[in-house]
């Protein structure tokens, strides 16, 4: 059993100013550290080893994509503050503590997965897409910017879209068709690895 003296040190330690500084920010510094190591991990890849995300148009995108996480933290916070209200601070510590650093634990488990999941691509046959929109997008602190493409791609059930930083894909219009080379995720997601526009289709005749 541990001596009262100790326990009594532990207890102390873990109701300090310095316990709650050091667990309000180590999480996310954890969450900082570990995309800084992927994104110089990823810097060294080659050109060629680029892997664009296919996404089904549906998949939320653009401004819904950057607050989605934020609305989920404000509903978060209007219900913990709710419980907190009610039950006291005291009582709900614990637990909010527990979910604080679950928060940025699961977080920077999503990006060792992303990492993980682009490393070890299967190659797929090259498919065939059709423009049905293009869109330029310019850089922003979310990325390099380029067209984003809306895609129907043999073989894929329903739209796609993807954002290749590719200038000579900016006059692509609907209808106009590409070929794809694809891969998919070591445990999801289909990837765009390579491509290059087709020759227009030629009329039918009657």
């Amino acid at each position: 059993m541990p001596r009262p003296a100790a326990a009594s040190g532990r207890k102390a330690w873990l109701s300090s100013p310095q316990f709650a500084g050091w667990l309000l920010l180590a999480p996310p510094v954890l969450l900082v550290g570990v995309r800084s190591v992927l994104d110089e991990l990823a810097g060294r890849a080659s050109p060629a080893g680029v892997a664009l995300p296919l996404v089904p148009v549906s998949a939320p995108a653009g401004v819904m994509d950057l607050l989605g996480p934020v609305l989920a933290g404000l509903v978060l916070m209007v219900l913990l503050g709710a419980v907190i209200w009610r039950m006291g601070w005291r009582r709900v510590a614990p637990v909010a503590a527990t979910a604080w650093v679950l928060l940025w634990v699961g977080g920077t488990a999503a990006l060792l997965q992303r990492h993980l999941n682009l490393q070890g691509l299967h190659p797929l046959p090259a498919a065939t897409a059709t423009v049905l929109a293009s869109q330029f997008k310019p850089p922003s602190l979310r990325g390099a910017g380029g067209t984003q493409l809306f895609l129907t791609v043999t073989g894929l059930p329903e739209p796609q879209r993807v954002l290749i930083d590719d200038a000579s894909l900016r006059p692509l219009q609907s209808g106009d068709r590409l070929q794809l080379q694809l891969s998919s995720g070591r445990w999801s997601g289909h990837f765009v690895t390579g491509w290059q526009t087709l020759p227009q289709a030629a009329p039918s005749l009657r």
